[in-house]
């Protein structure tokens, strides 16, 4: 039942684009602006020594620094002495 519910759940919201648009459909929220660091958008395409870098390789370089520095304060926390 768990498993059917989530399913239903999930297509209900995939599709809720008509009478009323919630949730823009399977083309998601599409008025969501890019994430910016110190001038620097990741909606835009980086030149950087003459290779350019397209948005979706510098969101993955920005995940894969959160997803190391998560890894980091874990592994810090677990050696501490709160965390033995």
């Amino acid at each position: 039942v768990t498993l059917g519910f989530g399913e239903i759940i999930r297509v209900f919201l995939n599709n809720m684009e008509y009478p009323v648009n919630v949730t823009n459909g399977p083309r998601g929220i599409g008025q969501i602006d890019p994430i910016h660091f110190w001038g620097l958008s990741l909606g835009e395409p980086l030149e950087v020594l003459g290779l350019t870098l397209p948005p979706v390789t510098l969101y993955y370089y920005l995940f894969l620094a959160l997803v190391v520095g998560s890894v980091l304060v874990c592994v810090r926390l677990e050696r501490s002495r709160i965390g033995r």
